[in-house]
């Protein structure tokens, strides 16, 4: 066949014909996306389309359509191996508005390189080329960089496509953006790529979140640019001005005096309260009221809130409106809204729906680890109850997105075109409330912003308390440290060869909301643990403070005699740290930035991460790990918000005690690699309860907890075979291990061997899977009696589950296991 020279299956990613098979070049050699499109992307039996699932990506004829895999497809396809079937093509509705984007992540790292190479005066620092891997003695000139250098920067610049990544990688990308993003020369070129990028997609509105919007130069480059770019582009951009959660109570009031200021201009639509989710509403509410206040002097006036983004405060977003509808002049914006709206909220705000308005950002969403599936988007459940709901990009070059492709991931969560039409009508009142506001301001051109007034709160003493109050943080830290006579270090640990074991998990209030039966069971698979870590000479790291799991198990370590390194940050509290733990590693500045230092090391040591329950930074933990690829376990039993976000991802690794935990210490294998070179054993069964062609039934397991690859499909039932044993006998040992169905060894029919040929997704040239099929043919009253009644039967190590299905009407199988029941029906005469 024919296939279009660079023909783009996916961004970065080209489909060729090499040696009479599809191949996928890709920038990015070791792409995960890369690795799935070989494995699904399959041509039709005329041979004039491209398949990848159900659905067709390329027509190769004359007239040659290609609908390229969107951002939340690739991703989602590269993370859990699987497609997502979202309607290929423009939906017949998509938005014409972007309230949800930030002025920093609009544009794609290719297009700020090629605005800065473009421009004379704009210099790359020397950090940054090193940061990515670019040798330079010096800063370098924009212009200057060589075409490999330009193409290296700019794909530095964007979320990857075949990950989902932390809160804290997204910020380094952002900062890693900022000598071009923060460059004055580049602003209003930026503006101008902006609006054209949302011309080609067809917004016509957008609101971009910029901290600096109100500083005299960026506000006079505004006023002065915007509407000649609206007369170009027929977009016209407005800005909200950014403040973040954790900031000083003082900075953010001089900033709204600031704001106060500038009510005048057209160009100010309100504030943007972001930034990482890690404390509660509450905590910034006399931020909100001063915020919402200015509505009452300037009617229309916008104060978004970026909450319910994850689940670890379900209050935030039933506070943020609270706080907010008792002041009528404002417009009330929800960033994101996935979690924690109860009944009376959805109620309250769907009858405000003239003022309240939640924005969904479905593609950040699942690249930030906030949703693992479509199904967790309540989407469809606000638009039903009367809210007021419209879909953004949350920076769309920086996530890889447009506004087109998240109407399509809102159609695969649960909305159709009739409730699309919704939010076209609530895009259309918006943009008439924002024509009205703005009809009794004075024009763009016609208004000078006045000099900023004198800080009132964040004064220089004030700014020197705060600073003194940090620093006694990190002195009362060290006193304490040199009290407990400990060796503390910075610099990343040697650990020579030591086997070591990683311990995250709940801490003060999350271990606090533990059940006596979840803190005895953690206690006593940990003792068991520790005791076997010491046998083996190896070190336990925690966060070396006194509470919650890192407490208990410093004292099971010290009866254990195991050695504790305590890895802590400068924010770290004095009363905090253990006094059992000697030997302290200071890896970060703030709790939050801590996974990344820590997860490489475990990677790097060969060590392994055991997880116990934990809210949302240890959920962060538990996706660091995976990115880097440093082994983790999850114990099973325990909740908690990391507990959920591992059970709704596809990646997670439970285990039931400490053999397991124990064994995964030992396995030296990279994550997800086949233990052997050449071949490595395994055997599959294919059992069929007897009846009709019709009411034939076929056991099939769930992999779900502990599987190394296929995770969350249905397969047939099956393992690794042990040393020493028959493939025969492995059938029957991981028939019985997955399912608690026993069965003899002689009933087991051979069906066929298979080998390798990337049939399972761990096959290398160097190592792959060889599978012995075996067959068997039982009755009814074979069956154990949960499978008659439930059709459920006991799951085992490998399986969430196990069940029995109609044969005809059964789900698509992982691996080639399809092919192997239709072989095995053969065998069998069915």
């Amino acid at each position: 066949m024919t296939i279009p020279p660079g023909l783009v299956i996916a961004p970065g990613h080209r489909v060729k014909w090499l040696d009479g098979r599809l191949a996928i070049e890709a920038d990015e050699d070791r792409s995960r996306l890369r690795a799935a499109l070989e494995r699904h992307l399959m041509v039709s039996d005329e041979g004039h389309t491209l398949i990848l699932g159900s659905q067709i990506r390329a027509s190769l004829n004359t007239h040659l359509q290609v609908h390229p895999l969107s951002a939340v497809e690739a991703r989602f396809l590269a993370d859990n191996n699987v497609p997502l079937s979202l309607p290929t093509g423009t939906p017949a509705l998509s938005p014409r508005t972007d309230l949800h984007t930030h002025f920093a992540g609009a544009l794609p790292g290719r297009t700020l390189v090629e605005l800065a190479t473009s421009t004379e005066g704009v210099i790359v620092p020397r950090g940054l080329l090193s940061e990515i891997g670019i040798d330079a003695r010096q800063d370098v000139p924009a212009p200057a960089l060589t075409p490999l250098a330009r193409e290296r920067l700019a794909r530095s610049l964007d979320v990857p496509l075949d990950r989902q990544i932390t809160f804290q990688d997204m910020e380094r990308l952002y900062a890693r953006r900022s000598p071009l993003t923060k460059h004055p020369l580049l602003f209003v070129p930026q503006l101008r790529a902006i609006a054209r990028q949302f011309a080609a997609t067809g917004v016509r509105y957008a609101e971009l979140s910029l901290s600096t919007a109100v500083e005299p130069e960026v506000l006079a480059a505004l006023h002065a640019s915007l509407d000649s770019i609206e007369d170009e582009s027929g977009v016209r951009l407005r800005f909200l001005v950014a403040l973040s959660r954790h900031d000083d109570l003082e900075w953010d009031l001089d900033v709204l005096d600031r704001v106060e200021q500038c009510l005048p201009s057209r160009a100010i639509a309100g504030v943007d309260i972001m930034g990482h989710e890690t404390c509660s509403t509450r905590a910034f509410v006399p931020v909100l009221e001063r915020a919402a206040a200015l509505g009452e002097a300037r009617p229309g006036f916008v104060v978004r809130v970026h909450a319910g983004e994850n689940p670890a405060f379900p209050e935030n977003v039933r506070e943020a409106i609270r706080v907010l509808l008792p002041f009528p002049g404002v417009e009330i914006r929800i960033g994101h809204g996935l979690y924690g709206v109860d009944g009376e909220t959805l109620t309250s705000m769907a009858r405000h729906a003239d003022r309240v308005l939640v924005e969904f950002n479905l593609t950040s969403n699942l690249a930030l680890n906030n949703i693992q599936t479509t199904m967790q988007v309540p989407l469809r459940r606000y638009v039903d109850a009367g809210v007021s709901a419209v879909l953004g990009t949350d920076g769309a070059g920086l996530y890889g997105t447009s506004a087109p492709d998240e109407a399509r991931a809102a159609l695969a969560c649960g909305l159709d075109e009739p409730r699309l039409a919704r939010i076209r009508d609530t895009e259309d009142a918006l943009l008439k409330r924002r024509q009205e506001n703005e009809r009794d301001r004075p024009p763009l051109r016609d208004w000078s912003p006045p000099p900023p007034a004198p800080r009132r709160h964040f004064t220089p003493a004030r700014a020197a308390e705060l600073t003194a109050r940090r620093g006694a943080v990190r002195a009362a830290q060290e006193q304490r440290l040199h009290q407990l006579g400990a060796t503390v270090t910075q610099e990343v640990p040697v650990l020579a060869g030591r086997p070591l074991l990683w311990l995250a998990g709940a801490w003060r209030h999350a271990f606090a909301d533990w059940t006596p039966e979840e803190v005895q069971h953690a206690s006593t698979v940990l003792a068991e643990v520790l005791r076997g870590l010491a046998a083996r000479g190896g070190l336990l790291l925690t966060g070396g403070t006194c509470h919650g799991m890192e407490g208990l198990s410093h004292g099971l370590a010290a009866e254990a005699g195991v050695d504790v390194l305590g890895a802590i940050v400068e924010e770290t509290l004095a009363d905090d740290l253990d006094a059992r733990v000697r030997t302290f590693w200071r890896c970060a500045r703030s709790l939050y930035e801590k996974a990344s230092p820590v997860v490489r090391l475990v990677r790097d040591a060969h060590g392994l991460g055991l997880f116990l329950g934990g809210g949302l930074i240890v959920a962060d933990e538990q996706q660091a790990a995976l990115n880097v690829r440093a082994r983790h376990v999850l114990l099973s039993g325990l909740r908690g918000a990391a507990v959920d976000a591992a059970r709704a991802s596809q990646h997670a690794r439970f285990v039931d005690g400490a053999a397991s935990i124990l064994a995964a210490l030992d396995d030296p294998r990279p994550w997800g690699q086949l233990r052997y070179l050449g071949p490595n054993d395994a055997a599959d069964v294919v059992l069929i309860r007897r009846g009709a062609l019709d009411d034939a039934e076929l056991l099939l397991i769930q992999r779900h907890d502990d599987s190394g690859a296929a995770a969350g499909r249905m397969s047939l039932p099956g393992g690794f075979v042990r040393p020493g044993e028959s493939p025969r006998d492995a059938a029957v040992r991981e028939l019985r291990e997955e399912t608690g169905f026993r069965i003899p060894p002689e009933s087991l029919v051979p069906v066929t061997t298979v080998a390798g040929g990337g049939r399972d997704p761990r096959d290398t040239a160097e190592r792959w899977v060889r599978s012995h099929v075996f067959a068997a043919l039982v009755d009814d009253e074979d069956t154990p009696p949960q499978g008659t009644s439930s059709n459920l039967v006991l799951g085992g190590s490998d399986a969430a589950a196990a069940l029995f299905v109609s044969v005809i009407r059964r789900p698509r199988l992982a691996f080639d296991h399809d092919g192997l029941v239709t072989q095995a029906l053969a065998v069998l005469s069915l």
